[in-house]
């Protein structure tokens, strides 16, 4: 089975909105620990989309998900408030207008489409969660605003279902 590995570098920018960039690896055949390779593409890089120093960050495995092709994908947030993009490379989304994903059946929890911006919305709040919930690990990396912007955010962890 395809093992992809999916990373979204991500920072706040403003109250509302994120900037972001994804790196996507196929990890079939590398037999390491996730983890262990999302700080291997994300840290060990001099020429990668965003740089951020790994004592500035947080990692966060937000999920996994079942494509219709057979494989698994890993999913993983790297946020910091410290993120340096090159020049306009990122996408910045405002949370606000990103759809919490739906599934239509709790025996499939899968939504049937799947955007990267509902990707990126589900692991802002779970960071935001960790932020209300005073999780040591990543109160150590976020600014005093930061820790503001995520305690105002919604936080329930997963999408919906109708």
């Amino acid at each position: 089975m395809k093992v992809n590995l999916e990373i979204f570098l991500v920072t706040l920018v403003g109250d509302t909105s994120v900037r972001y960039v994804v790196l996507r690896h196929d990890i079939t055949y590398k037999p390491l620990n996730p983890d262990d390779l999302v700080r291997d593409f994300t840290f060990n890089t001099k020429a990668g989309p965003a740089l951020v120093s790994r004592k500035n960050c947080y990692v966060h495995s937000t999920s996994w998900r079942y494509e219709q092709d057979g494989s698994i994908v890993l999913t993983y947030l790297v946020y910091s408030d410290r993120m340096e993009f090159q020049d306009s490379t990122g996408t910045v989304l405002k949370l606000e207008d990103v759809a919490v994903t739906v599934s239509q059946d709790a025996t499939r929890p899968r939504p049937a489409i799947l955007m990267e911006e509902q990707i990126i919305l589900h692991g802002i709040r779970h960071l935001s969660y960790l932020a209300k919930t005073a999780n040591r690990n990543l109160l150590d990396v976020l600014s005093p605003e930061s820790l503001l912007r995520f305690k105002a955010m919604e936080s329930l962890l997963a999408g919906k279902f109708k």
